[in-house]
């Protein structure tokens, strides 16, 4: 995936999860609530890592490989 297509990715998936969060919000349970935090928490993992991919690929193009 171009590096351009993984950052829209991660910042498509933000946007979705915090969607998500709002609509949840809306009539939550404390139960609900700690599903949510427990689901972002997932989630912040996974654009850490995101994040860190694209990092190291722009470390990699700075290098001078293409």
């Amino acid at each position: 995936m171009p590096l351009w297509g993984t950052i829209l990715t991660v910042i498509f998936s933000g946007i979705v999860a915090l969607g998500t969060v709002i609509n949840f919000f809306r009539s939550a349970t404390k139960d609900d609530i700690k599903k949510v935090r427990n689901e972002l928490k997932e989630v912040e993992r996974r654009l850490e890592q995101k994040i860190d991919n694209i990092n190291q690929r722009i470390d990699w193009h700075l290098e001078g490989h293409s």
